[in-house]
């Protein structure tokens, strides 16, 4: 194989790693590419050093993201890559980076956000949905707010099954600033989608949220039968576990009765 092809069928084969969590294939890719390095075109070169931040982040590292995720933005600037996909995977990384190490990335957030709007690809829903989430986090509640409507647009006219949870991140907002109506109708249009999908982990997160709604409405009924029904979708801990579903177990047999609520 040449060069470029050997290092993206390695980024592939880190990624299944990663996402699988073996660690003795991770360090087996990440040697692989590293040595890899040197022959590759300046693109890819471009791309582990963006990679190498994610993966910092990934192995708790944070102060050696930090160096890697500058070093990385000066590779992106010098190639002339910030307009991008490439220009704003970076600029999230050094946002997630000065974030996750000095608990700010506001600045960067802006900027990975700013670069996303000029950009229609599933990158831009990542930096839009991750600098709302940022910035929300910072008390600029309107202007994270408006990120995530952006975010959750873009997850929904893409499909893209990773972004979808900025919709539901949208109709959290909804749901926190007591909007029952239309967070209702954010979640019912997920629904539909990821249940023509047969996407069990969307369809049990909507129907703990259209428990959350109908028993703020007062329905704790409906709440209950939600609430159950999303339990047979993933059975088990994890469900069991859910911050949310913990919540509503506490607060629907008071409202029923035990009885009532376990029928």
């Amino acid at each position: 194989l040449d060069p470029d092809t050997a290092f993206d069928l390695e980024r592939a084969r880190l990624g299944f790693a990663l996402a699988s969590g073996e660690a003795e294939r991770i360090t087996a890719a990440v040697d692989a590419l590293s040595s890899l390095i040197p022959a590759v075109d300046t693109l890819r070169q471009a791309t582990w050093s963006v990679d190498s931040v994610f993966l910092a982040l990934e192995q708790g590292d944070l102060d050696s993201a930090c160096q890697r995720a500058d070093a990385a933005w000066e590779t992106v600037v010098a190639g002339g890559l910030e307009p991008t996909a490439l220009g704003v995977r970076a600029a999230r990384a050094r946002m997630h980076a000065v974030h996750l190490r000095a608990g700010d990335g506001i600045t960067q957030a802006l900027m990975a956000a700013a670069l996303a709007e000029g950009l229609d690809s599933t990158e831009s829903i990542s930096a839009f949905g991750e600098a709302g989430e940022i910035l929300i986090a910072a008390g600029e509640h309107d202007l994270g707010s408006a990120y995530t409507r952006k975010a959750a647009r873009l997850a929904l006219r893409w499909s893209s099954p990773h972004s979808l949870v900025y919709v539901l991140s949208l109709a959290d907002l909804a749901l926190e600033e007591g909007r029952l109506l239309e967070s209702r109708a954010i979640v019912r249009a997920l629904l539909e989608r990821v249940w023509r999908r047969g996407d069990d982990r969307y369809l049990r997160w909507c129907l703990i949220r259209l428990a959350q709604l109908a028993q703020r409405a007062g329905d704790s009924k409906r709440a209950a039968t939600l609430l159950g029904a999303s339990s047979t979708v993933v059975p088990g801990g994890a469900w069991a576990s859910d911050p949310d579903v913990c919540e509503l177990q506490a607060i629907l047999p008071a409202e029923l009765g035990g009885e009532v609520f376990r029928e």
